[in-house]
């Protein structure tokens, strides 16, 4: 499964890169394109907002969007946080696998890839 992330601070990045998937793409401007299913990873901006880029990247690779894992800091943004991914996951009717308190933990890596794990199961019996 292809994972798609944004990281403003690195510690999404460094989530993605614990991970150990092959198929990653990081969103620089919201002017990729991915033609095959994803699962986003995201933090959330200024007040639990969306990522612009990532709104944009959205706009145009909707289709493809089968899950959100949403990071943040729980210390910093205690009413906020994750709203990012929950607001994608309402908004383009994915699941939200995670959320995630700053780059998260070996525990957090492990339940993040036997969700994906179990999505990709599901998708392939479609």
């Amino acid at each position: 499964m292809l994972v798609v992330y944004a990281s403003r601070q690195g510690k999404t990045e460094a989530l993605v890169n614990a991970l150990g998937y092959e198929s990653t793409l990081k969103i620089v401007d919201g002017s990729e394109q991915v033609s095959e299913p994803f699962v986003l990873v995201t933090y959330s901006d200024k007040v639990g907002e969306i990522p612009e880029m990532v709104e944009k990247f959205l706009q145009k690779n909707q289709e493809y969007l089968k899950a959100v894992v949403a990071t943040g800091s729980i210390e910093r943004h205690y009413k906020t946080y994750g709203y990012a991914g929950v607001k994608i996951s309402q908004e383009y009717h994915v699941p939200i696998l995670a959320i995630i308190n700053g780059s998260g933990s070996n525990a957090d890596e492990t339940k993040i890839k036997e969700m994906i794990s179990a999505l990709e199961a599901k998708l392939n019996q479609l």
